[in-house]
């Protein structure tokens, strides 16, 4: 497992035109988020605690994610639902690159 003191050895073959690919990042923070979510389950025996635990863990990841996208999508203009709205669209037949609760 790494620390804040193990070193990484680095592909020299992966460059700058290797890019991430926001799809696949996506999905292995969202398999992270999950257990996560696991674990908070077994760690609180009150329904109310728990569910406050996990609506937190929820956003701090929707906000990293809203974060990763920028990093790997720059020219993406994220938006939140209230900002759709305010605009007179509908937020479930919008087609947004990204949405942020």
């Amino acid at each position: 497992m790494l620390d804040q003191n193990s070193q990484v050895k680095l592909n020299p073959k992966l460059g700058k035109e290797n890019k991430l690919n926001y799809f696949q990042v996506e999905s292995q923070v969202k398999f992270l988020q999950g257990k996560v979510l696991t674990v908070i389950d077994a760690s609180y025996s009150d329904k109310e605690q728990r569910k406050a635990v996990k609506d937190l863990v929820k956003s701090a990841f929707s906000i990293q994610l809203a974060w990763i996208l920028q990093l790997c999508a720059p020219e993406t203009k994220i938006v939140s639902r209230d900002q759709i709205q305010a605009e007179g669209l509908d937020v479930d037949t919008i087609e947004a690159e990204a949405i942020v609760d």
